[in-house]
């Protein structure tokens, strides 16, 4: 989190995150709400898989 507060949910665990936390996204369906104005860092990386 750069800025603001948001939520992160996934299966039935919700995780509040504020300015300076991160967190490992779950690969399960998931969801992100914006619990003030924020501004969020997504970044992602791959394990040199490749897609078809």
């Amino acid at each position: 989190m750069l800025r603001g507060a948001v939520r992160v949910v996934a299966l039935d665990r919700a995780v509040d995150l504020d300015q300076g936390d991160y967190l490992r996204i779950p690969r399960e369906r998931h969801s992100l709400e914006a619990l003030s104005d924020c501004a969020v860092l997504l970044t992602v990386a791959t394990r040199g898989e490749r897609v078809p």
